[in-house]
């Protein structure tokens, strides 16, 4: 399969239009993410996208005083630019949802990543097929690539990374084209749309080690006379063309300077938790972090995208050396990062390795319409469409395989919501959403059933879900005006004291029902709760009476004591 002068592609004797392909790529793409996409709120990171990109402002900041802002009367006042921030995402988000305020807004935010995610997918084709020439070796690559586990759940669930893959694909693509025609605009392009996706994630900026590890790698081969002999202009047209890029990130982060002090900026800002986790790695943590890796890795793609990834990566540099060399370079620079990275979340922070591993993919495939007969070829088409076939129901298959085996929520020490009500397992291994209302469910049963003036201690920190659904309700929705949900936003989890929340509990127990979204003992203290109150589930949460344990008004009802308590440990939130 070729392409002719006029940009179609030649399948026998026939000619498509490339176009055509391309659109019929997007199209198939998301309507498969549309049909499969979770219809309202999210759990977690999920349910923090949304509810910033619905109110315009940091979740973190919901709680601070709107005094502390009362001097800047402008949009998005409230948005940060902590590594945990995402400022583009947020102003796409919130200008959707004004934009069409007859549409339901977490449908909306959904939306973006199912949009995002089908349009990084096309852009991933085209990089493939112009730098191969091989149609179906892009197809199979960009197939595998959109029904794998973690592209895919991040396409039917609110999150930021699918406006991160595709920004940093379309920097990949236009430095390609810049590199065969030696069109300055398309570098231009490059550092603009590299500029926009550093304003959506910070992760960005490991395209530039990247980059260079390219030109390294690339380092004997005359590539562009245009780079090699570039002038101080257009070192400043380039520098221009990405502080435009960036330009909203630079311009919240001012605007943050305004309201609190350099230093409490720059640590979020750069990840200074993951610094100082990174120092602290052990051997026994790197091992089990490569073992997690492979185990994704394999997980993505099957064995027939395991076995192509790796035939490309070992074998495609004789004929694709630029695209073959970009491939290697990101997936090297991204696959430490998202190795070095343990958090709780960790697989998300795989996706970018993941991608440029199915470019491996695409290039293993492509290596072998060059090598193999045709009649070998069709056992590769065949394989390759197996598995994409195969891979969906085995992420569908997978929550009820672990349930049979009693491995569930505790066994890799997933935080139940509330009393039990949910199983994180089957929620964060099934990217399958269509119909799964549970978050919201959970949310306004709660909230409706909370008694009157309730006080809802949910630190954000180690009790994220919860914290999120419900101040959303009440927050966003503005239901339940009466109902008091505590997060205590404003102070850093990392040096927070649980004497804090003793005190609210103090101060309230006698005057207003309190509730507990969990049995946490480091910040609720939860195993002195125990021993001087009666802790009850209701509501989905724990209620804390007033009374103890063993007194005469506890009688009717069955105390919780200290073999009841579920304690987590919790990650870094970045």
């Amino acid at each position: 399969m070729t392409r002719n002068e006029t940009n179609d592609v030649r399948i026998g004797d026939r000619f498509i239009s490339l176009r055509m392909v391309s659109i019929g790529i997007f199209v198939a793409v998301l309507s498969f993410y549309l049909y499969t996409m979770q219809p309202s709120l999210a759990w977690g990171d999920g349910a923090k996208l949304q509810l910033e990109a619905v109110s315009g402002e940091s979740f973190i900041f919901s709680d601070f005083p709107d005094e502390m802002f009362a001097h800047d009367p402008y949009p998005f006042a409230k948005l940060g630019v902590a590594a945990w921030d995402h400022p583009l995402y947020v102003v796409i988000g919130h200008s959707l949802v004004n934009l069409l305020p007859g549409v339901h807004a977490l449908w909306l935010v959904n939306l973006l990543s199912a949009v995002f995610g089908a349009a990084a997918v096309l852009v991933f084709f085209r990089l493939l097929f112009e730098g191969t020439g091989h149609l179906w070796a892009a197809i199979s690559a960009a197939t595998m690539l959109a029904v794998s586990h973690t592209f895919w759940w991040h396409s039917s669930t609110p999150e930021v990374y699918t406006l991160f893959a595709f920004l940093l694909l379309m920097t990949i693509y236009f430095y390609a084209h810049f590199e065969r025609s030696e069109d300055f605009r398309y570098l231009i392009a490059s550092a603009f749309v590299l500029g926009l996706s550093t304003a959506n994630h910070i992760m960005s900026f490991l395209a530039v080690p990247a980059i260079v590890f390219y030109w390294w790698l690339n380092r004997r081969q005359v590539t562009s006379q245009t780079l090699r002999q570039m002038s101080l202009r257009r070192v400043l047209y380039l520098t221009i063309a990405f502080l435009a890029g960036i330009s909203l990130l630079l311009i919240q982060a001012i605007r943050m300077l305004r309201v609190f002090p350099l230093s409490e900026i720059m640590g979020p800002v750069v990840g200074s938790v993951f610094i100082s986790q990174l120092l602290s790695t052990s051997f026994a943590d790197l091992i089990t972090s490569l073992i997690t890796y492979a185990g994704f890795t394999l997980l993505q793609f099957g064995p027939v995208g395991l076995a192509l990834g790796i035939y490309g990566l070992i074998f495609a540099r004789r004929n694709n050396l630029h695209l073959w060399g970009k491939m290697i370079a990101f997936y090297t620079v991204f696959a430490i990062f998202g190795v070095l990275y343990r958090v709780s979340d960790q697989f998300a922070f795989f996706l970018t390795a993941h991608i440029f591993f199915a470019i491996a993919i695409g290039l293993g495939a492509a290596q072998l319409a060059e090598t193999w007969k045709e009649a070998r070829q069709h056992l590769v088409h065949v394989a390759v469409l197996a598995s994409v076939l195969t891979m969906p129901f085995v992420y569908r298959s997978i929550p009820g395989l672990a349930a049979s085996l009693n491995i569930d929520d505790a066994t890799f020490g997933i935080p139940q919501i509330g009393t039990g009500l949910r199983n994180g397992l089957a929620y964060y291994l099934d990217p399958y959403k269509r119909g799964d209302y549970n978050p919201y469910n959970f949310g306004l049963e709660t909230v409706e059933a909370l008694p009157e003036d309730a006080l809802v201690v949910a630190q954000w920190f180690p009790d994220t879900d919860e914290y999120l659904a419900l101040h959303y309700l009440t927050w966003v929705e503005g239901m339940r005006p009466d109902v008091q949900v505590a997060g205590w936003t404003p102070v850093d989890p990392f040096s927070f004291d649980s004497e804090i929340i003793a005190s609210e509990i103090r101060e309230n127990i006698d005057n207003r029902p309190i509730f507990l979204a969990s049995l946490d003992v480091d910040f609720y203290q939860a195993d002195y709760l125990m021993q001087n109150h009666c802790i009850v589930p209701e509501t989905n949460l724990y209620r804390v009476y007033p009374f103890g344990p063993n007194s005469s008004d506890a009688a009717a009802y069955e105390c919780l004591s200290d073999p009841d308590l579920l304690v987590y440990t919790f990650s870094n939130p970045n």
